[in-house]
């Protein structure tokens, strides 16, 4: 077992059960789609319909994901292996004013 902390930025850290971190225990060699769906089953359906589009398994275009404060594009999508104490972030859009 390995323990991920997960952050969600504003309405996503409001999914999540409020802000702040959380620790999430994964099996090892589990990666973020596995971290994923542990979110989506812990948080519910509110979750995966702010994380997906089209009824699926397509993520919104407009989240950016951060491994160890590295966006997945630049490292292996959603198939990224995560690792003892990675610390997992979903950012929505943010505007100021």
């Amino acid at each position: 077992m390995i323990i991920v902390i997960v952050k969600g930025v504003a309405d996503i850290g409001k999914l999540l059960g409020g802000t702040g971190k959380h620790e999430i225990a994964l099996t090892s060699g589990s990666d973020l789609n596995n971290l994923l769906d542990i979110l989506v089953e812990k948080y519910g359906p509110a979750l995966f319909e702010r994380l997906y589009i089209n009824n699926g398994r397509e993520l919104r275009k407009d989240l950016r994901l951060l491994v160890n404060g590295q966006d997945i594009v630049f490292l292996n999508g959603l198939n990224t292996e995560l690792k003892e104490g990675d610390r997992f972030s979903i950012i929505p859009p943010l505007m100021g004013g």
